[in-house]
């Protein structure tokens, strides 16, 4: 039916929109396989003045029609050139020739479309043939695999930072294609860093007991839920990893950088002290077989409480390139962090001299507490500088 109307609509407006082409710009003698000159060939045929072959060149037949069309026109110089003046005269000659289509023929053309139209859908109406109607989909999609817990434990750098080291990611699979809609669900609520499908990542509160829920919907709409639990474990976790470019002056005290603790426990920790690695594969004459300070203190300013000050001697050789030399190290770290809690923490260097070039690394490798407890993560101090040109 709509390949009808649309081809009657064609037909019954097609008059309406054809309309004599003008003249929009200058013509003349040696013009080849031009567009405007076929046109103008034709124009001129249609006066009377040019009986040669419409080629679209413009040459001494076609010059020659344009100087009669001139002079009957009364056009001067009347030299065979086309320009504004006989462009002119020809675009009124040719809307003259154009037959005007008035309001009411356009209204009388209107009204018999609609009569035409209505008549057909009265046909279409009493032809169609009733068909069977296809019963809806009301069946709904089944869990071929139940919704479980695919991945879980603890990850280094989380995008939410210290307070969520842990991360859960589900699974399941339906015994559908086409799954339009699915979602899970989770009480208490649980965060996402950024949403990828059944690739999302959660990260939970600790010790918490979580009840989820995976729904699924089909293309039709129909839906299926199965639930998944799980339960989380308490964690002491420690973050930080911080690059830095060794001071152009020597600064003292130096500042390493910050890190940041969080009891995710039921009870409050008290903390023991950090195993570090150093990692020396500095240039520096002025440090070898040097006695420097590596302080914490419970804050992040020069002023904040003094938790412990270690003393580390460097070296007398230096480091050989690529076989930089490696020395570990313990830190008195006397704190108790209360539960739930977060806190900040810095380390400092005291006695440290000026460094050529090289890298300076200081990282913990174990964390230990009075209290019986598993932890998490760690801080990861770089000091970096490029040799000089």
């Amino acid at each position: 039916m709509l390949k009808k109307v649309i081809l009657i609509t064609i037909l019954v407006f097609m008059p309406f929109l054809s309309f004599a082409a003008s003249f929009d710009r200058d013509l003349y003698f040696g013009l080849k396989s031009d567009s405007g000159v076929t046109q103008l060939q034709e124009f001129l045929r249609d006066e009377g003045v040019y009986s040669g072959p419409v080629t679209g060149n413009f040459f001494l037949l076609t010059r020659a029609a344009v100087k009669k069309f001139q002079e009957r026109e009364k056009i001067v110089p009347a030299v065979g050139y086309f320009g504004p003046k006989t462009r002119a005269r020809a675009n009124t000659v040719l809307a003259q020739k154009t037959a005007p289509v008035t309001k009411e023929a356009i209204i009388e053309q209107i009204q018999k479309l609609q009569a035409e139209l209505k008549a057909l859908q009265e046909k279409l109406a009493k032809e169609q043939v009733s068909t069977t109607t296809v019963p809806a989909d009301t069946t709904p999609p089944s869990f071929v695999k139940k919704p479980q817990v695919f991945k879980k434990g603890f990850i280094d750098n989380s995008p939410l930072g210290v307070h969520y080291p842990y991360r859960v990611v589900f699974d399941w699979a339906v015994d559908e294609t086409g799954v339009v809609d699915e979602s899970v669900t989770c009480t208490p609520t649980i965060k996402v860093a950024k949403p990828a499908g059944r690739l999302t990542e959660y990260f939970p509160e600790p010790h918490t007991d979580y009840s989820c829920t995976v729904s699924v919907k089909d293309q039709a709409g129909n839906p299926v839920r199965a639930d998944v639990s799980f339960t989380t474990p308490n964690w002491i976790n420690l973050l930080t990893v911080f690059t830095n470019s060794f001071p152009e002056v020597e600064v003292d005290p130096y500042k390493l950088g910050d890190f940041t603790i969080y009891n995710g426990t039921t009870s409050d920790v008290l903390l023991a002290n950090f195993e570090t690695l150093i990692i020396d594969e500095m240039d520096s004459t002025p440090n070898r077989a040097r006695k420097i300070y590596l302080i914490l203190r419970d804050g992040t300013s020069s002023a904040d409480k003094l938790i412990s000050k270690t003393e580390f001697t460097f070296i007398t050789e230096h480091p050989k390139i690529g076989s930089p030399h490696k020395s570990v190290l313990s830190l008195g770290f006397d704190v108790t962090v209360k539960q739930g809690e977060e806190r900040k923490f810095s380390l400092w260097v005291e006695q440290f001299k000026y460094v050529k070039s090289g890298k300076l690394q200081i990282k913990t490798t174990k964390i230990n507490t009075v209290t019986n407890i598993s932890t998490v993560g760690g801080w990861d101090f770089l000091l970096t500088k490029e040799p000089p040109l």
